[in-house]
């Protein structure tokens, strides 16, 4: 337990990451899947929400500039029931800000001394579950999921038990990215198209 809640994030963390999804991936997902529902994102291993409040302002940017009306739904689900509280607050020191850009900043915080106090409105767009990733996923037909730097620490085994769950929560044509020093491997590999290798980024046949 220990291993797996370390808990070191930050927003935007690998900001390269987020601006290959900005740029590339959710230009075609609005594309795919019309304005008929809402984007569906899934934050596996969400830590203290760093993540899916990046995301949840990375889709609100890309809609205000694209014209795109349809609501974004984030689950962000984690282990550590702690976290997970601390993250429902949306309340953050200076070392959760060190990668996401000044004007973000501006934008969707509230200084309170020490503190960053996050929008609401962002809040609002994340549901926290609890939840194991070595239990059957609960969710289907998933737009895009991240779940970074969080399989380095399990078995190979359980890793691709991990994979496979994530393949049957995505839409055909949906998104998985992955840490930097993560990779696809083993039968599910087949199924998944790397789309920019370098951000570990796959999308799922179909």
């Amino acid at each position: 337990m220990d291993a797996l809640t370390i808990n070191v994030t930050n927003f935007y963390r690998n900001p390269e990451t987020f601006k290959a999804i900005s740029a590339r991936v959710l230009p075609l997902l609005a594309a795919q899947s019309g304005q008929s529902r809402p984007l569906t994102i899934w934050s596996a291993g969400c830590s203290s929400g760093e993540e899916p409040y990046s995301l949840a302002i990375l889709w609100r940017e890309f809609a205000g500039e694209s014209g795109v009306s349809r609501p974004c739904r984030i689950v962000a689900t984690d282990i550590d029931r702690q976290s997970m509280e601390k993250a429902s607050q949306g309340i953050y020191d200076q070392n959760s800000m060190n990668e996401i850009p000044p004007d973000l900043i501006k934008k969707y915080f509230k200084q309170a001394s020490k503190n960053y106090l996050l929008d609401d409105d962002i809040k609002r767009m994340v549901e926290y579950r609890h939840f194991d990733l070595l239990e059957p996923s609960p969710f289907t037909g998933m737009d895009l999921i991240l779940c970074r730097n969080v399989l380095i620490y399990f078995s190979r085994q359980a890793q691709e038990f991990i994979f496979e769950s994530f393949k049957k929560s995505l839409r055909p044509g949906g998104f998985l990215v992955l840490g930097k020093v993560e990779t696809l491997f083993g039968q599910v590999k087949e199924s998944f198209t790397p789309f920019d290798p370098k951000e570990r980024i796959y999308q799922l046949n179909g």
